[in-house]
């Protein structure tokens, strides 16, 4: 029984190590922002943070801090 449980153990934690990190989008104010340009830059941003994540520890908000780089206003921080 021992046995059973130490290897169900090992298995959720393969899947939750496996999962890919969490990418929401951040609330974004879209006033004047061309919706193209948006789309490849939040692409950007996630992809980026995707590549850093197996190096670093990343913030909560890594996206939303990309996205304010990038010059957008961002009204609710997330992914």
């Amino acid at each position: 029984m021992r046995l059973i449980l130490i290897l169900l153990t090992a298995l959720v934690l393969a899947g939750c190590a496996a999962r890919r990190p969490y990418l929401e989008p951040p609330v974004v104010d879209m006033a004047g922002v061309d919706q193209n340009r948006y789309n490849n830059d939040l692409s950007a941003c996630q992809q980026e943070k995707i590549a850093r994540t197996a190096d670093t520890i990343l913030t909560f908000d890594w996206v939303s801090q990309c996205m304010e780089r990038k010059g957008y206003k961002v009204l609710i921080h997330k992914g």
